[in-house]
């Protein structure tokens, strides 16, 4: 179980359910995924920055924030797959990721 907004109360009980090795495991695990180099190659970047503007002009409401969470997303699920450089199917995963997202937020 995975709670939807973090708390420290969350995070120390999922630590404590882990073994020790899990726990350095998964330590060393988000350590490289800071440290890791990312980059947008210029191709990848011309379809996200068309893509930003399409949805910009299906949704006017969408704001820089927004942009700027997908662009997070991005950079985090690309270091996850232990990718240096931003994907277009990265960049699609994560649109699905964030569809999920508000449905379940709908829902609520």
């Amino acid at each position: 179980h995975v709670p939807l907004q973090a708390t420290a109360a969350a995070s120390r009980d999922l630590l404590a359910g882990m073994a020790e090795p899990e726990r350095r495991a998964l330590r060393a695990y988000l350590a490289r995924a800071r440290a890791l180099e990312h980059a947008i190659d210029a191709e990848v970047s011309e379809r996200v920055q068309a893509d930003l503007v399409r949805r910009r002009q299906a949704d006017a409401s969408l704001t820089e924030a927004d942009f700027n969470r997908w662009l997070t997303l991005a950079r985090l699920l690309a270091a996850s797959k232990g990718e240096a450089s931003l994907t277009w199917a990265t960049w699609g995963e994560v649109h699905e990721l964030e569809r999920r997202r508000e449905a379940r937020v709908r829902v609520c």
